[in-house]
C-alpha cells in the first residue's frame, strides 16, 4: 500500500464527515433549526398576545371611563377623581379588568386565568387605596400609578410567570377550556350514554 492511498480522517471534506462532527464543528442540524424557530414562534405568540391584552386593557378602560364620568358630571357629579378619589380607583380598577376579562373569555381563556388576571388589577387598586389611606400616595398620584404602573406592566409581570400558557396558539386555549369543561362535567352529561337525564321512560 502506498503512502498516497493513506488518508487522514481529519482531512476528509466536510461533506463526507459524520453529522454529529458537523453539528459539532458549526453547522446546526435540522433539530436544532427546529426547535429554534419553534422557541422564536413561542416568543412572537407571547409579543402579540400582551399587544392584544394592552389594547383590550386601554380601549376598554377609556371607553368605560368615558362612559360613567361623563355620565356622572351631567347628572352634576363633575370633577370625580378630586372629589370622590376613593371612588375613582374602584372604578378605574373596574373598567380596567372587565375588558381584559372579556377579551380573555372571547380567546377562550378558562376562567381560573381571567380571574387571575382580573383580580391582579383589582387587588392593585385596593394597594392604592390603602396607600392613599395611610398618606404614603397623594391623591393626585392615584390615577397616574393606577393607569400607568399598575396596568400593563402588572399584566406583562403576570403573563411572564404563565409564560407557556400564553405564548401557545388561541386554539390551545379553547381546546384545554374545551377539555376542562368535560372533565368538570363528568360522564353523567345530558344526552352522553351513561345518562338517564332524557332518556325515555319505561
Amino acid at each position: 500500500m502506498s503512502a498516497f492511498q493513506i488518508k487522514d480522517k481529519t482531512s476528509q471534506p466536510a461533506s463526507t464527515m459524520p453529522r454529529a462532527e458537523l453539528t459539532r464543528s458549526g453547522p446546526v442540524s435540522p433539530r436544532g433549526r427546529t426547535r429554534g424557530l419553534a422557541a422564536l414562534r413561542r416568543v412572537l405568540r407571547f409579543v402579540l398576545h400582551v399587544v392584544e391584552m394592552c389594547a383590550a386593557m386601554c380601549v376598554g378602560v377609556i371607553g368605560l371611563s368615558v362612559l360613567f364620568f361623563g355620565g356622572a358630571a351631567m347628572v352634576g357629579y363633575t370633577n370625580l377623581p378630586e372629589r370622590a378619589p376613593v371612588l375613582t380607583v374602584v372604578v378605574v380598577a373596574i373598567n380596567l379588568s372587565l375588558p381584559m376579562a372579556a377579551w380573555m373569555r372571547f380567546r377562550g381563556m378558562a376562567w381560573r386565568s381571567t380571574l387571575e388576571m382580573s383580580g391582579a388589577t383589582i387587588l392593585a387598586g385596593v394597594g392604592l387605596l390603602v396607600g392613599y389611606w395611610s398618606g404614603a400616595i397623594a391623591q393626585d398620584s392615584l390615577l397616574p400609578l393606577q393607569t400607568g404602573l399598575l396596568a400593563c406592566p402588572l399584566m406583562v409581570a403576570i403573563m411572564l410567570l404563565r409564560f407557556p400558557l400564553y405564548s401557545s396558539e388561541h386554539t390551545a386555549h379553547s381546546t384545554r377550556h374545551r377539555h376542562s369543561r368535560a372533565s368538570t362535567a363528568g360522564p353523567f352529561r345530558e344526552g352522553s350514554p351513561g345518562s338517564t337525564a332524557g332518556s325515555p321512560t319505561p
